[in-house]
């Protein structure tokens, strides 16, 4: 089941670049991508909904974290979104 990732970034093209580099590297595929502005102008959402990875979806979100322009990342269990 596809879990969701909210991630607040610095508003940069190659933020978006390195998470999904990240993404792909780790073996998580990308079921649905969404990159947005907020009420700050140097700051974006990303919005990264993986699909089943070789690793738990916690271990990709805490290497998100430690990217170069990402400021914070939530994830959101499968169960959740499966209720929308």
């Amino acid at each position: 089941m596809p879990d969701r990732l909210s991630v607040i970034v610095d508003h940069t093209p190659d933020v978006l670049a390195r998470v999904v580099q990240l993404c792909r590297g780790r073996g998580y595929p990308i079921e649905e991508l969404t990159f947005g502005a907020t009420d700050h102008p140097a700051v974006a959402r990303l919005t990264v909904v993986v699909g089943e990875g070789p690793r738990p979806v916690g271990r990709l979100a805490l290497q998100l974290d430690r990217l170069v322009g990402v400021q914070r990342v939530v994830t959101e269990p499968a169960a959740e979104l499966a209720a929308v």
